[in-house]
């Protein structure tokens, strides 16, 4: 152990070199692997997608809706903002729809990437908002990341000046995985507290949540106290640091009934090894996706309760949501022979259970602005 020996990690450097090189080598081997599996199932493309397990709830909370899909992007040439989504129920009525601004993680430009999800918010009758940011310049600053927030906002703004009239803003949800999830407290400030959205009911849904940024301490303390709040991380995520969740859950300072904190566990059923890592919810069109229980019993199922509680008053909802655990509200899900899948955690009073030395963005970060602002 010493200085001189280059395959000692006996610096932070060599510690963070060896998590990179080791992490982009994994990268490469799935990259790899999903080649190989996909030319293997194009011949035989009648058996399925062995990544897809069907949605088994056909009623009630985690089960799609009756709308289809209508689809609009806009781009604005004059400011040369990331391409904006929006989609809506494809009806011809001229309702307003409670509004959820989906903000996707760091490689989620593509929004076929969640396309499985969107069109399961839509089919319950949801309007969703999907701003895009570009990956480049990489997020080698504070200031790059402000300047992916000011392109979030300013997306959000193009949509709401090219479709408010199919929107409710009085009822909104912010929801975001990964890079976006540590944006969801930023962009709920924004639209809640300094635009007035969410009058008559609002959430924040943070999924595997990256460094909270664009928001001060003061702010995180002051937003609605309306607002209700659902923190959910992945167990074998190892990417994001889950003392970021942690800290994000516990800095938001809303009653301890409006706030859940839930864990989502890897199992396997029929064969299909359900990995709840960094990226569900991603549908099969990215490249780590999979569609199975921990998509529809986990992000689906508390989502539209979330929705059905926070726009509709659903009793039930509030059960599912922000119950301690009892009336099923941890259930994933059973297999064939009737055994349960592992059920999720919940918690009012979260702790990272991992040392940070697990995740390629550990807590103790430059990166991170909640670690310089907590030192102060």
């Amino acid at each position: 152990i010493s200085p001189r020996n280059p395959f000692v990690d006996v610096t932070k450097f060599r510690k963070a070199r060896r998590m990179y090189v080791n992490f982009k080598r994994q990268k490469v081997s799935n990259l790899l692997a999903y080649s190989i599996d996909k030319t293997k199932q194009e011949p035989s493309s009648e058996e399925g997608d062995p990544d897809i397990l069907d949605n088994p709830i056909d009623s009630g909370f985690g089960a799609d809706g009756s709308y289809s899909v209508k689809a609009d992007s806009i781009i604005d040439k004059r400011n040369n903002l990331s391409p904006a989504y929006f989609f809506r129920p494809d009806t011809t009525t001229t309702a307003k729809w409670p509004v959820v601004v989906l903000l996707h993680g760091y490689t989620g430009q593509d929004y076929t990437f969640f396309e499985p999800y969107i069109s399961h918010l839509v089919s319950r009758g949801l309007a969703v908002l999907y701003p895009t940011y570009p990956k480049l310049p990489v997020v080698s600053s504070e200031s790059r990341v402000d300047e992916k927030l000011t392109i979030i906002k300013a997306g959000i703004e193009l949509l709401y000046e090219r479709f408010g009239d199919n929107l409710d803003t009085t009822r909104v949800g912010i929801q975001g995985q990964s890079f976006g999830g540590g944006m969801v407290p930023a962009i709920g400030y924004y639209l809640l507290s300094q635009r007035g959205w969410g009058s008559n009911g609002a959430y924040l849904y943070m999924t595997a949540p990256w460094y909270c940024s664009g928001i001060s301490s003061t702010q995180l303390a002051s937003l609605p106290q309306h607002t209700k709040m659902i923190t959910m991380i992945f167990d074998e995520d190892r990417i994001n640091d889950h003392a970021i969740a942690v800290d994000i859950h516990n800095s938001i300072k809303l009653p301890s009934e409006s706030k859940n904190y839930i864990t989502l566990y890897s199992d396997s059923i029929d064969g299909m090894v359900m990995r709840s890592d960094h990226y569900v919810p991603y549908g099969t069109h990215y490249v780590y996706g999979q569609e199975n229980y921990l998509d529809y019993y986990g992000v689906y199922r508390v989502g539209d309760a979330l929705a059905a509680y926070i726009f509709n008053g659903s009793a039930e909802g509030k059960t599912v949501a922000f119950g301690d655990g009892k009336d099923g509200q941890l259930y994933m899900g059973k297999r064939i022979d009737n055994s349960p899948v592992r059920p999720a955690r919940t918690t009012r009073n979260p702790v990272a259970l991992h040392p940070q030395e697990d995740y390629f963005y550990p807590w103790d970060n430059l990166l991170n602005p909640r670690k310089r602002e907590r030192s102060k």
